[in-house]
């Protein structure tokens, strides 16, 4: 458990999967029109080693995720322009 923001704690667990071994912060891409929850979820993962950025529609999130270097996706599945569902398909199939 590590204290982030505000004083919360927050666990990460990767079930079922081995360690990604790193050399530097975890890029992830956090897909999600809500901008209040984006800076949330950045507040809380930042501490702990994770470098956060945000794309706010589906088709801005598509073209971020399918540049190098990303390396973890949180993907509403409700978006404006291309719906989440229609987002990770594409990515699957890159």
């Amino acid at each position: 458990m590590t204290d982030c923001a505000e004083g919360h704690n927050v666990e990460i667990v990767r079930l079922g999967m081995p360690p990604i071994p790193q050399t530097g912060p975890i890029r992830l891409l956090m897909i999600d029109d809500d901008v209040k929850l984006c800076r949330l979820i950045r507040d809380y993962l930042k501490p702990i080693g994770f470098e956060v950025s945000f794309a706010h529609s589906g088709h801005d999130g598509l073209a971020i995720a399918l540049e190098p270097g990303v390396q973890a996706v949180i993907l509403d599945v409700m978006l404006p322009g291309l719906a989440g569902v229609e987002v990770l398909r594409r990515i699957r199939s890159a």
